[in-house]
């Protein structure tokens, strides 16, 4: 039997991740209509186009990379949200390790000048590291990561002010830019800034955060490391009693989704699109639209991709509507929505799921239901010619077996007028055959006897018991002598 397709996980979940933005859109265009219900709707149509909005091709191709340079961060710090949901671990610490990552990267580009390719490695590690004081307080204290994560992330907040004080700029109170002596540490084009109008922040992060993607999603579906790591978040013990080390694992996811995040910053950063500010009193948004990403994509690395774009879409396009006296903050709201709303994926999810199996369970039953009244109409059909033709065949047989088995009788003789009343029957069989064929007679019962007969008997018997009486007193009388 074909399989519906709407009891594909994939399908569910791209049409709940769909529903979760209509109703995000919606509820910002409500939000709108407060605000000034006049130009709401276009508003919300300008958050949605975002660099459509523009009429050159040019205007229109540098908002599409400076959406795309920003994707590609917002992927990595998605992929670290779900690469430790996998897992059964919630790395809201991913804020954090993106700010580690930021900080390492720029303070080795700037103050030591290395090369970009060393400076990403050195984010990625330094992610590693933070995320994984979370991962070895879950495992051996058993520490919820998601409070030692949002605490780790203003502790690494402060300590990056700290490192990068020596690389600002006094003029502008941000780290130096990287395009004047440190082109060294700025990421590759390859070329690819060429499809974009000569956009200069494109790089090839971009490609590469795709690729780490489909690599994330091929370690944990296809690898054993990556079966490992899920059954430890499914079931830690029943991990342990497999010969798997629960613990270990528990690090080691933490420091893989920490490094994902550190990695993003740094593809970010050493663009030299954005500097660090300085004194810096909140953390980047980037790690908490991560989780935003990670959710809206089905907690899938390939609908991470889509998501992340679509978050950062928005997050772009809410910036083109403050000249319409709207606060460019209504993506964020929108975002909000959509995060919140994710966390009911999975009940329209079992929805669908149960929608779906109420109606293929209503079109078996009707199925059945036909095929049964085809068949009881066809057993019906045949059960009644069956039965006609048996009654035929023994009406034939009935009618030729009394034409062959038909005898004629012996003419029964006058009676003389003194003979008593009786049958006259046929001639004796000769042979078995004769006396096979011989018709059935039921003889009448024998004639009773004339009265007068009867009356004779009966003197008869009164005389027998006389001479009895008679003999009894002769016998009497000589006992007597």
């Amino acid at each position: 039997m074909k399989k519906n397709i709407l009891k594909s996980g994939a399908v569910q979940s791209l049409i709940a991740s769909l529903l979760c933005i209509v109703l995000g859109l919606f509820i910002g265009w409500i939000v709108l209509l407060f605000i000034n219900p006049t130009g709401a709707g276009e508003a919300i149509l300008a958050v949605i186009k975002n660099f459509l909005n523009y009429s050159k091709t040019a205007l229109q191709l540098k908002n599409l990379g400076n959406t795309l340079v920003k994707t590609a961060p917002l992927l990595m710090c998605a992929l670290s949200v779900l690469f430790a949901y996998k897992v059964g671990l919630f790395n809201i610490g991913a804020a954090g390790q993106y700010v580690a990552g930021a900080g390492v990267a720029l303070y080795l580009a700037i103050a030591v000048q290395w090369p970009w390719w060393a400076c990403c490695l050195a984010a990625m590690l330094a992610g590693a590291l933070l995320a994984s004081i979370s991962g070895l307080l879950k495992a051996t204290r058993n520490v919820n990561e998601v409070i030692s994560g949002i605490m780790l992330n203003w502790i690494c907040l402060y300590l990056v002010n700290m490192l990068l004080a020596p690389c600002q700029n006094s003029n502008t109170s941000e780290t130096y830019a990287l395009a004047g002596d440190y082109t060294d540490a700025m990421i590759p084009t390859l070329g690819l800034n060429t499809l974009l109008n000569d956009h200069k922040y494109v790089t090839i992060a971009i490609p590469v955060a795709v690729l780490i993607a489909l690599l994330v999603w091929y370690i944990l579906s296809k690898t054993k490391l990556g079966y490992e790591l899920c059954a430890t978040g499914l079931n830690k013990d029943a991990a342990k009693y497999a010969g798997m080390k629960g613990r270990f694992n528990i690090i080691l996811t933490m420091a893989i989704s920490g490094g994902l995040a550190g990695l993003g910053a740094a593809m970010y950063y050493l663009t030299d699109m954005a500097r660090w500010p300085a004194a810096v009193a909140s953390v980047p948004s980037m790690g908490f639209n991560g989780i935003a990403a990670a959710f809206l994509g089905g907690l899938h690395p390939i609908g991470a991709i889509f998501s992340s774009f679509f978050i950062q879409h928005i997050t772009d396009g809410g910036a083109s509507i403050t000249s319409k006296g709207y606060p460019q903050e209504i993506s964020s709201l929108i975002s909000a929505v959509i995060i919140y709303m994710c966390a009911f994926v999975l009940f329209i999810r079992q929805t669908m799921s149960r929608t779906v199996d109420d109606r293929a369970a209503s079109r078996r039953a009707r199925l059945v239901s036909e095929t049964r009244s085809i068949l009881h109409n066809e057993l019906n059909d045949e059960f009644n010619e069956a039965v006609a033709a048996t009654v035929n065949q023994e009406m034939e047989k009935s009618a030729r077996s009394a034409a062959e088995s038909s005898v004629s009788l012996t003419k029964i003789p006058a009676l003389p007028e003194t003979a008593e009343p009786s049958f006259a029957l046929p001639e004796p069989a000769q042979t078995e055959e004769e006396y096979a064929e011989l018709p059935t007679v039921i003889l009448r019962k024998e004639a009773e006897p004339e009265p007068d007969k009867k009356k004779k008997d009966k003197d008869k018997k009164k005389d027998k018991d006389k001479k009895k009486d008679k003999d009894k007193k002769k016998k009497k009388g000589g006992d007597d002598r």
